[in-house]
């Protein structure tokens, strides 16, 4: 197990990453604003548990081949963002036909845990994030380096999953209230279409280094 001077300091780091804006972020917030609170919430439960298939695959050591091959890390990015296009497409094309979040979409919420859940698992720099940031934390002298990568990128996954699930919440409230205007409501689906056609063109342009 790390010692707990190093566990202080890994909850200030992970504070610190989980609170700065990223695509992961952009992505709960624009689901939250343009399909509700639970959306925004179920969204981030998604993105946690890709996190933790991502902890799984750096404990193992499969990600050292995503380190390793350009092949591998084009695949995996080039899937991701054609999947994070395709949702983003699928936005845009869908409008409000009333007033009111219940409205604004058919999809259940467990369909924007399935896609926070692809989207992380497709984005080959979580997995190379979670395989150069933890092992910065651990040393041979405190035990099994595979249990002591568990344990931090659990901790890192739970600290990350409460932020998320709080801003994904708070942007469903407060897109719940601006989407009581018909109007308002069809532009912010089209602006969070847009965004996560953005996300997906980032990914498309990512570069391994």
């Amino acid at each position: 197990m790390p010692e707990l001077s190093q566990l202080w300091l890994f909850w200030v780091a992970t504070m610190v990453l989980n609170l700065t804006p990223g695509p992961d972020i952009m992505y709960i917030v624009a689901n939250g604003m343009s399909r509700g609170a639970k959306a925004g919430a179920f969204s981030a439960s998604g993105v946690g548990a890709g996190a933790v298939f991502h902890v799984v695959l750096a404990a193992v050591g499969i990600t050292a081949i995503l380190q390793a091959s350009e092949v591998a890390f084009d695949i995996v990015r080039l899937m991701g963002a054609g999947y994070l296009i395709w949702i983003g497409f699928k936005q845009l094309k869908s409008t409000v036909s009333g007033f009111g979040m219940g409205e604004v979409s058919a999809d259940s919420d467990w369909t924007y845990f399935k896609r926070g859940l692809i989207t992380n698992i497709l984005n080959p720099k979580v997995a190379l994030f979670f395989i150069a940031f933890l092992p910065q934390f651990i040393s041979v002298e405190n035990g099994n380096v595979i249990v002591q990568i568990l344990v931090l990128g659990l901790l890192f996954t739970v600290n990350s999953l409460f932020i998320n699930i709080v801003i994904g919440i708070g942007a469903g409230k407060a897109g719940q209230r601006l989407m009581q205007s018909q109007n308002f409501a069809n532009w912010i689906n089209r602006i969070s279409g847009f965004v996560l056609i953005g996300l997906g063109i980032r990914l498309f342009l990512l570069e391994k280094n």
